[in-house]
């Protein structure tokens, strides 16, 4: 249909004509969503370069098609030429917009999506700031858009090792949700297992482990048992209990309900359920148990090589 569209405006408008790059866009934009990269670089490369050509570079269509094929790059792997080319995007819709503009801040948005995939995580910082900024000028800092950047800084921070500023801000995340979509709503509960991973990371296991318990009856309650959200949430239960005073059985206890529940619902050869044999083996070992820790690792190894193939690293 939208080659059909594309194929008419082409006609009867000409190349150049708006209308017509409009489609080019709309066909490379469902191109992209089929994960057809490669043909939606090319409808997008003719984009801009009809829009450079009648509309000029700074324009702000020429800087939309731009900022598209951007992403396209960024989705075939390309992500240190994609990086420069929203750059370039966001320089000129900064002059033409303005930095308060929808399109400047999704720009900005997309820059430090890419930059935190290249390990940039200081700029990337940054530039999620100044976007809260303008949102909670805009909207709130209770809206869910602002919440989206919040939680995204908050990712930035973790991987900073900013763990007690992250820590606050999911915190701060959990306590809006809860009021405005209630306590066991699914985004409520992922940003509640944030703030479980961020004081696990501050090595404070005792505080993280009830955080994960709320989140496993949570978990129960909206998921059912045997969900894929509360096998993870029971895990997390068995990780900070095996890092704080040895409390191995209750680890034991919920790895075991963990692989019993993954192999229901995942198969036996699925990476989760090889990963808690894995962990299992890991429990055994550090108590000594080394039969039996050889046993799960056994296991773990029949069914990767079951899996990927003996040969696989």
């Amino acid at each position: 249909l939208y080659r059909q569209v594309l194929h008419i405006r082409d006609k009867a408008l000409g190349p150049t004509h708006p209308d017509t790059l409009d489609s080019v866009n709309k066909l490379a934009g469902i191109l992209d969503l089929l994960k057809k990269f490669e043909e939606a670089e090319e409808v997008y490369e003719r984009a801009v370069e009809t829009a450079e050509k009648t509309l000029g570079p700074e324009h702000p269509d020429t800087l939309r098609s731009i900022a598209l094929l951007a992403m396209v790059l960024y989705h075939r792997g390309e992500v240190a030429k994609a990086e420069k080319m929203i750059r370039c995007a966001l320089e000129g819709r900064e002059k033409a917009l303005g930095p308060e503009h929808p399109d400047t801040l999704t720009n900005s948005q997309n820059l430090a999506f890419v930059l935190r995939e290249l390990g940039e995580n200081e700029e990337a910082e940054k530039l999620y700031r100044r976007i809260i900024e303008h949102k909670e000028k805009a909207l709130g800092l209770d809206h869910e858009d602002t919440l989206r950047y919040v939680y995204n800084l908050g990712n930035v921070l973790h991987d900073l090792e900013k763990y007690e500023e992250g820590e606050k801000m999911f915190r701060g995340i959990v306590e809006v949700l809860e009021k405005t979509l209630g306590p066991e709503h699914p985004e409520t509960l992922t940003a509640i297992s944030n703030v479980g991973s961020m004081l696990q990371s501050r090595g404070n296991d005792a505080e993280a482990e009830k955080i994960y318990r709320r989140l496993l009856e949570a978990s129960e309650k909206t998921f059912g048992p045997d969900a894929i959200e509360t096998i993870r949430a029971a895990n997390a239960v068995a990780v900070a209990l095996f890092f704080q005073d040895k409390r191995y059985g209750d680890a034991e206890e919920l790895y075991r309900r963990s692989l019993d529940a993954r192999e229901k619902t995942l198969g036996f050869g699925h990476r989760s359920t090889y990963t808690t044999l894995c962990r299992l083996g890991a429990l055994h070992e550090e108590q000594g148990q080394f039969l039996e820790a050889e046993q799960y690792y056994q296991q773990a190894v029949d069914r990767i090589g079951t899996t990927l193939g003996e040969d696989h690293p």
